[in-house]
C-alpha cells in the first residue's frame, strides 16, 4: 500500500519524470546518512506523459526496462518513490476539529477538495498528513473570517487511483515494493525541513520544468498552498510568486508579513535555481509587492544546501532527477 510518507523508512528512493528516473542509495547510521549509491538513465521520449488526468505511462515494457537497467547495481527490493508535482493535486486544510481516525478523514478532505478547491477527485487516492497547531498561533485561517480556532492543518494530495497504479505496476513489474509514494514538492518540503526553520513566516517554492509549488509556512506549519503551470524554461517564476503572496495576503491579511513583520524568506529549490537565483538578484531589491495595505521587498531566495544534510562522500547529486531521488530516500 502506498503511503504519503513512509511507515518506515526504505533506503532507495527513485524519481520519475519526463526526462529520466534517478536512484539514490543510502547508508543510515547515528548521524548523517550518507550516498552509496546514485544512478541515473534517460527515459526515452513518449515512454512518459505526465498528467494529474491521463494516464502517464505511454509504454510499460520501456519504463520497466529502465527501471530495472537503473536497479541492476543494488540488492535493494524496497523503495520510496517520488513523482513529478503534476500528477497530483495539493491543498492545505485548516480544522477546527479533526477525527482522530484516518479512515473517517477521508470523505471529509474529498468534501473540501470539491468544494474548496472545485477538483473533481472522484475515486482518487487521498493521502494526508496532520501537522496540529500549538500555542499561540493565529485563529482565523487563510480565506476564512470567523474566527474560529483552528487545531490542525492537513496537508492533502489528491492522485487519480489509475495513474498511482500505473507506477505501482511498473515497480512491481520490476521487482520492487513502493513502500511510499508522494510528489516531488512533499518530499523537497520535508527533506529541508531542518533548514528552513529558522523565521515565524516563510515562503518554500518548488520550481519543477513545468510547475511551481508554493507554500507559506507559519511557525513551523504549512497554512497555504498553491500550484501553478508553467510554461517554457524561461517563465517568469517571480511574476508568479508575486501574484501567489497577492493570492495568499489577500486571503489571509493578518499573516506574519501582513502584520507587520517585515520581509518573508523565501526558500526555493528544483529546477533552474542557480539561474533563477541570478534573476532574483538583479529583481529582488528594488521590487516589492503590494498586498493589501501592506507593501514588503521580495528577499532574495535562499536555496538550502542539501550537503549540510547529507555525507556525499558515495557521491553527489547533480540533477533534479537525483535530488528528488535523494529527498524521497531520506524521508522524514
Amino acid at each position: 500500500m502506498s503511503l504519503l510518507f513512509p511507515v518506515h523508512r526504505p533506503r532507495a528512493g527513485v524519481s520519475f519524470t519526463e526526462r529520466g528516473i534517478a536512484l539514490v542509495e543510502l547508508r543510515r547510521g547515528w548521524h548523517r546518512p550518507g550516498i552509496v549509491r546514485l544512478n541515473e538513465r534517460p527515459v526515452p521520449e513518449g515512454v512518459l506523459a505526465v498528467s494529474a488526468s491521463e494516464p502517464n505511462v505511454r509504454d510499460r515494457d520501456a519504463l520497466t526496462k529502465e527501471l530495472r537497467a537503473l536497479m541492476a547495481t543494488s540488492s535493494e527490493r524496497t523503495l520510496a518513490v517520488c513523482l513529478p508535482d503534476r500528477v497530483c493535486h495539493l491543498a492545505v486544510f485548516p480544522f477546527e476539529t479533526l477525527p482522530p481516525r484516518e479512515r473517517d478523514r477521508d470523505p471529509i478532505l474529498r468534501w473540501r477538495f470539491q468544494h474548496e478547491e472545485h477538483v473533481a477527485v472522484g475515486d482518487a487516492r487521498m493521502l494526508h498528513r496532520v501537522f496540529p497547531v500549538k500555542g499561540a498561533m493565529a485563529t482565523t485561517p487563510p480565506g476564512t473570517t470567523s474566527g474560529s480556532p483552528v487545531t490542525a492543518y492537513v496537508l492533502a494530495m489528491a492522485i487519480k487511483r489509475s495513474i498511482l497504479d500505473q507506477y505501482e505496476q511498473v515497480c512491481l513489474q520490476a521487482g520492487l515494493l513502493p513502500l511510499s509514494i508522494s510528489c516531488a514538492a512533499l518530499w523537497l518540503f520535508d527533506f529541508y525541513r531542518p533548514v528552513i526553520t529558522q523565521a515565524d513566516e516563510l515562503f518554500f517554492v518548488h520550481r519543477a520544468s513545468d510547475s511551481m509549488t508554493f507554500f507559506a509556512i507559519r511557525q513551523g506549519l504549512p497554512v497555504f498552498c498553491r500550484v501553478k503551470g508553467l510554461r517554457g524554461e524561461r517563465a517568469d517564476v517571480m511574476r508568479e510568486i508575486r501574484s501567489t503572496v497577492q493570492f495568499y495576503e489577500d486571503l489571509d491579511p493578518l499573516g506574519g508579513s501582513g502584520a507587520g513583520a517585515g520581509s518573508v524568506p523565501i526558500y526555493m529549490v528544483g529546477e533552474g535555481c542557480s539561474w533563477l537565483g541570478g534573476a532574483t538578484r538583479q529583481a529582488a531589491l528594488p521590487e516589492t509587492i503590494t498586498a493589501g495595505e501592506q507593501a514588503f521587498v521580495i528577499p532574495q531566495p535562499i536555496v538550502p544546501d542539501w550537503k549540510s544534510l547529507v555525507s556525499t562522500r558515495g557521491g553527489a547529486v547533480s540533477t533534479e532527477e537525483g535530488l528528488y531521488a535523494l529527498a524521497c530516500a531520506v524521508g522524514r
